[in-house]
C-alpha cells in the first residue's frame, strides 16, 4: 500500500462526462477532497457546453483545459486519472481510449453494454 508520502499529490484528475451524476456526485466527492491538497479536477470533457459550464465555472477551470471531445482533453496530457462519467455504450471506448493515453481510469459500472 502507498503512503501518502509516496502517492504523488494533488492527484491530476479529468472528468470524461459532465453531465448530471458527475455534478451530483462525483464533484462534490471531490470538492471534498481538493482542498486536503489530494486531487486536483485539471482538466474536463463532455460535448455539451451547458455541462461544460456548469463544473468548468464551478472549479473556475479555464477554458483550455474544457474540452468538447475527450480524445483532446487526453491529447493535452497532464492527467493522472480520469472518471468516465458517460452513458454506459461510451464506457468501454472512453476506458479504452484512456488506458492507452497510460491514465489510470475509475470507470462507472457497467464497464460495456
Amino acid at each position: 500500500m502507498l503512503t501518502q508520502q509516496q502517492l504523488k499529490t494533488p492527484i491530476q484528475i479529468g472528468l470524461i462526462g459532465c453531465g448530471g451524476i458527475s455534478q451530483k456526485a462525483h464533484l462534490p466527492a471531490l470538492e471534498i477532497l481538493a482542498p486536503m491538497g489530494l486531487v486536483q479536477i485539471s482538466a474536463i470533457a463532455d460535448p455539451l457546453e451547458a455541462n461544460l459550464s456548469a463544473i468548468g465555472d464551478r472549479i473556475h477551470l479555464s477554458s483550455e483545459r474544457r474540452h468538447r471531445n475527450y480524445r483532446d482533453m487526453l491529447a493535452a496530457g497532464g492527467l493522472d486519472l480520469v472518471i468516465v462519467a458517460t452513458p454506459h455504450h461510451l464506457h468501454m471506448e472512453h476506458t479504452v481510449e484512456a488506458l492507452s493515453a497510460q491514465v489510470v481510469v475509475i470507470s462507472e459500472k457497467p464497464m460495456a453494454t
